[in-house]
């Protein structure tokens, strides 16, 4: 599997165990009409969305055709394995602790984004959420 792959299975995990990264709000990257992406940046009290992104400034909630989210952080991969660890019997809580810190230690904190992981990290975190898929 390639990690392109990999770090899409990791985000739908992700988005799975806390909902809120689609919600369409501030920071959260779509897709408009036109098939431009854009990231939101406001959002005033009529609707309009300002959009800052590739000659498209301002739209409006109905122009928006996908919502990505925002982008997938540390906190979102840790709160996905701890969901994961409610699956299980309290004897493996141990052993998916370590695997948190494994994550937290091999994480690349100056770019908080899933996307720019190292690919060995990516990996990592990939075969922890599908072993218990």
């Amino acid at each position: 599997m390639q990690t392109k792959d990999k770090v899409e299975f990791i985000r739908q995990q992700a988005i799975k165990a806390n909902p809120e990264i689609v919600e369409l709000k501030f920071g959260c990257e779509v897709i408009i009409k036109d098939g431009k992406n854009g990231k939101i940046i406001y959002e005033s009290d009529t609707g309009t969305l300002v959009i800052a992104g590739r000659e498209l400034p301002i739209t409006f909630k109905g122009s928006v055709t996908e919502i990505i989210g925002r982008p997938i952080r540390l906190a979102d991969v840790l709160y996905a394995i701890k969901e994961k660890q409610k699956l299980y019997h309290k004897d493996l809580i141990g052993l998916i602790e370590d695997k948190m810190i494994n994550v937290m230690l091999s994480w690349n904190l100056k770019d908080d984004n899933l996307e720019n992981q190292y690919e060995e990290t990516i990996d990592f975190i990939y075969k922890i959420l599908k072993h218990h898929d």
